[in-house]
């Protein structure tokens, strides 16, 4: 992001320079969430100020009426958050390349070859957050392991797995496996919906 706004500045154009310095601020915001430190107040007012410029719609639909597939959280023209469908995306993976996506929550989530289809698509190494949503505490967790194993989440920090009961620590180990699953990246898991907790750490 920090590469695009430099260009984007070169240029000299006014509404270029505006998008830049959105870019920045938003950057400099993600290292304060990150940290878990609080926002700067003019920081955030600035960013607010800045987006509004845009005037879009917070959920924009993929394809225009998929109601379970749509984009959110609004950066400029673009969106970087996804949520479809597993079935949806594994048939449309050019939905991954339609905006600057950085979260991804795939629902309705089963195991098998889609999931790592989409697991090691080339967007998807992109993602800063991945959340799986799993059919009703789905049990055949190998699957799932063996498409941690071989995902590429070369730049994630969270994955998020709900709906799945891992008692056996299978997912956890295929996790901990990936060898292009960035270090540091952490692994929630839950059988619900509502309380998934820490279990693993990338190392």
């Amino acid at each position: 992001m920090l590469v695009t706004a430099d260009r984007l500045d070169d240029t000299g154009e006014p509404a270029n320079c505006r998008l830049a310095e959105l870019l920045r601020t938003y950057v400099n915001i993600q290292t304060y969430v990150r940290t878990s430190s609080p926002i700067p107040t003019d920081m955030a007012d600035r960013f607010t100020e800045l987006q509004s410029d845009y005037k879009i719609e917070p959920r924009k639909y993929v394809q225009g009426n998929f109601y379970n597939n749509h984009y959110t959280n609004p950066l400029g023209p673009f969106y970087l958050n996804i949520e479809a469908d597993m079935q949806e995306l594994a048939n449309n993976l050019q939905w991954l390349s339609e905006e600057p996506v950085r979260n991804i929550t795939i629902s309705d989530c089963i195991p098998g070859k889609d999931l790592g289809l989409i697991l090691r698509n080339y967007r998807v190494d992109a993602a800063y957050s991945l959340h799986l949503r799993f059919r009703r505490r789905t049990m055949n967790v190998r699957d799932v392991a063996d498409a941690l194993r071989v995902a590429t989440l070369s730049m994630c920090n969270r994955i998020t797995i709900t709906g799945l009961d891992d008692r056996l620590k299978i997912v956890q180990m295929g996790f901990l496996m990936g060898n292009k699953i960035r270090k540091g990246c952490e692994l929630f898991m839950g059988a619900n919906y509502r309380t998934p907790g820490r279990v693993a750490v990338k190392k």
